[in-house]
């Protein structure tokens, strides 16, 4: 029988013991490493489901009122041989403060007739009769039809000012705690829950933004709810929900319209210098990195227009690859797109020593590395790699912990001055900086350090029968030479440090600031395991 003891102080783990094995852990124990991993990322601890009086805390009007921005609500099941599923939850209450005085909607009604438009801000009114309404007007049809209608603002605009700044001027326009962006949005009715998304970006104590699902007028229903991870200079966007809470699903983006606090635009605003496809990506992906989450609650429906293809057009991302430093970016339908180090605004030899080195530049070292080799080899040089080389050949590639590569050559000084001649014809920099046994080669501003050696051998304990053949290692996109036995090279020349990235004791160098670079901090990468792999 499994024994798993747990020990929790002040919401750290201080002792984790385990004690026999064959058996899964019990539902306890489970419940136990629930609440442990939960102190470590809010999405993993489930929040309770808060009582009718819990919620009257949680919502009331920020100050010292005793009035609640949105009522409470409590489940009372399915009625049977009911049509309005919406009596499965009832929320009411008498001292809530009307909805107008706390949410403002944003349209963008550029894309939409002027009979779209009445019917969607009559819809509006009938549903929240107080509700304001800010809406950016390109055209003077869709102008009139808006001046009909008292709670609603205008910004005028154009057809060539880009969505981004047109959002921008919309925002900028609300005087309510919270703004709906009403993305796309071109119908309305009771299954649009305003007080819904309200209550769950109350309830949930770390959430920024709430979106619902949508509906298009084909019919298509969506969840549009994705996962976002930014690390080592590559950007992942895949949709669908690991956690949830309050029947909402945790999101790193959202697709449809969403509701947020006109204090956190102030702080995170959109970038009106990106690709209107891509800047609400880049706000969501600004807001993950502040530690903040997102919701989609799947029971809040909106109805817009239908999507636009944008996946597969490379322009816009090529601007968050530039902004984001990221050389390649995956998306949700399998499309994928990749960039040079130049496209992703990264400068190989520049990245400081706090940020691992992208694998653009790591892509560059190997062929520096390979035309190095084919240099010396030309004039019948033994030449192999040499130091921790050897040992990113065995974890997999070149690893992006250094901008550097070593390589062992016989030391013949009359070729070596041939060949150092020879590279730099090539446009390398070689240097011997006083040192006897040891020559720096300098491509884009990447060291390769040529350790000279006056004994080589390349087949020293391989059979007779394969000694013809140097061992050859896959490094940096192409098979080099390498010791007899790159394992046993690699132990004896770093001892107890062979596989692990750094010495017992040692440290990465903290980040010192957030930044667009931040993903790639090396504080952020683990101090043993493949860390890339060049193909």
């Amino acid at each position: 029988m499994a024994l798993y003891t747990f020990e929790i102080k002040t919401g750290f783990v201080t002792t984790c013991r385990v004690l026999g094995r064959g058996k899964p852990p019990d539902a306890q124990t489970l419940l136990a490493l629930e609440n442990v991993m939960g102190r470590l990322d809010p999405t993993l601890l489930p929040l309770p489901y808060f009582s009718y009086q819990d919620q009257q805390i949680l919502l009331k009007v920020d100050g010292d009122g005793t009035e609640v921005e949105v009522c409470p609500e409590e489940y009372k099941g399915l009625i049977r041989n009911s049509s309005n599923l919406t009596d499965a939850f009832t929320s009411t209450c008498s001292d809530n403060v009307p909805l107008g005085q706390i949410v403002t909607l944003t349209l963008d009604s550029t894309n939409l007739t002027a009979h779209t438009l009445h019917t969607l801000l009559q819809d509006v009114m009938d549903r929240y009769k107080s509700l304001p309404v800010v809406v950016a007007v390109a055209s003077s049809s869709v102008e009139q039809v808006v001046r009909k209608f008292q709670n609603v603002k205008i910004v005028l605009v154009t057809t060539s000012t880009p969505e981004v700044v047109r959002w921008t001027r919309l925002q900028a326009v609300v005087t309510t705690k919270y703004i709906l962006f009403g993305r796309r949005v071109n119908a309305f009715s009771q299954l649009c829950g305003l007080e819904r998304l309200v209550r769950a970006l109350r309830l949930v104590p770390d959430a920024a933004y709430v979106a619902g699902s949508t509906r298009e007028e084909s019919g298509r229903w969506r969840v549009g709810c994705y996962q976002s991870r930014l690390e080592l200079y590559g950007l992942v966007i895949r949709e669908g929900y690991i956690n949830s809470d309050h029947e909402c699903m945790y999101c790193g983006a959202a697709d449809g319209p969403f509701l947020t606090t006109k204090s956190l635009l102030a702080s995170i605003p959109l970038n009106q210098s990106l690709p209107s496809e891509v800047a609400f990506f880049d706000w969501f992906l600004q807001v993950r990195n502040t530690g903040k989450l997102g919701l989609v609650c799947p029971d809040v429906m909106f109805f817009v227009t239908e999507q636009r293809t944008m996946w597969k057009i490379r322009k816009p991302w090529l601007a968050m690859a530039a902004k984001w430093g990221a050389t390649h970016i995956h998306l949700p339908d399998h499309s994928s797109h990749h960039f040079t180090c130049r496209e992703a605004g990264l400068v190989c030899g520049d990245i400081d020593s706090h940020h691992a080195i992208p694998s653009c530049c790591l892509a560059r070292l190997g062929r520096e590395l390979q035309e190095i080799v084919s240099v010396l080899q030309g004039l019948n040089l033994s030449v192999h790699l040499d130091d921790r080389t050897v040992a990113d050949g065995m974890k997999g590639g070149l690893q992006p912990i250094r901008a550097e590569a070593h390589l062992a050559a016989h030391n013949n000084p009359p070729v070596i001055g041939r060949a150092m001649e020879t590279l730099r014809d090539h446009g390398f920099q070689v240097k011997n900086e006083n040192k006897k046994y040891q020559v720096f080669v300098q491509g884009a501003k990447m060291k390769i350090t040529l350790h000279l050696h006056s004994q080589m051998t390349m087949t020293a304990g391989l059979p007779k029968t394969q000694s013809q053949q140097p061992t050859l290692v896959y490094l940096g996109g192409s098979w080099l030479p390498a010791p007899p036995s790159p394992g046993q090279y690699a132990r004896a020349h770093l001892g107890h440090t062979t596989m692990r990235h750094l010495a017992p004791g040692e440290r990465w160098p903290p980040c010192g600031s957030l930044s667009s670079l931040g993903h790639a901090c090396l504080d952020l990468l683990p101090y043993d395991g493949t860390l890339t792999k060049l193909r």
